[in-house]
């Protein structure tokens, strides 16, 4: 079964419960610390990533550059957390913009580059909102082939429409939502678009994370997803 990672949210760490949560992943503080380095060696007032998850939520949003840094290097770390004990996924869904996760998890770049190109490269995108009111993103669809991942002509502002076209034209049976927050499926969604392929939250499918949800009020439980 061919699976999908999917990096369409970027609101996923604006409520400062689920920052609190994600900071007790390894694999999320390990990457933090790693991008901390060298943020460090390159800024000549450095940032303290660690400081800003634990900040309150106007602090966090006041401060766009980082956080954008931070939801990536988030996803990041949970996806290394995930490819502890799955394999490669066969395709990846992400924003082609300078903050976006994929440049990592190709192979384009490592975590240093990375850095260093959020921080001084001139970033194109115009719009980057609160998860309460997230404007249209430009997905792709990155597919792994001998020579490691390659951009598809897969490219569309609504995460359905990519599901479709990777359901039919790349037998794609699985899609995961790297999140936190923000699941693909909603009450809302049309079952047709959804058939014959699962959808799944990468931190439910962890059994060493359940704590994670059940830690959150029940209202930022309905507003995260």
């Amino acid at each position: 079964m061919k699976t999908s990672l999917v990096f369409a949210n970027q609101g996923t760490i604006d409520f400062s419960e689920v920052r609190t949560n994600v900071i007790r992943i390894p694999e999320v503080v390990a990457t933090l610390k790693e991008a901390q380095t060298s943020i460090d060696q390159i800024c000549p007032n450095p940032v303290d990533l660690m400081a800003l998850m634990m900040s309150d939520d106007s602090r966090f949003w006041a401060n766009e550059k980082f956080r954008k840094i931070c939801v990536s290097l988030v996803q990041i770390g949970l996806t290394r957390r995930y490819y502890k004990s799955k394999p490669q996924a066969k395709v990846l869904v992400a924003t082609d913009d300078v903050y976006s996760p994929k440049h990592v998890l190709t192979g384009a770049m490592n975590l240093k580059e990375y850095v260093e190109a959020c921080l001084f490269k001139q970033d194109d995108t115009a719009v980057f909102s609160l998860s309460s009111g997230v404007m249209p993103q430009k997905l792709k669809a990155y597919i792994l082939g001998a020579e490691g991942y390659e951009t598809s002509a897969l490219e569309s502002e609504k995460v359905e429409e990519i599901i479709v076209e990777l359901r039919e034209n790349e037998a794609v049976a699985r899609f995961i939502n790297v999140g936190p927050c923000n699941t693909l499926v909603s009450s809302r969604s049309d079952a047709v678009i959804f058939h014959d392929v699962q959808v799944e939250e990468m931190i439910n499918m962890d059994p060493l994370l359940t704590w994670f949800w059940d830690a959150l009020s029940g209202d930022l439980k309905q507003v995260a997803n």
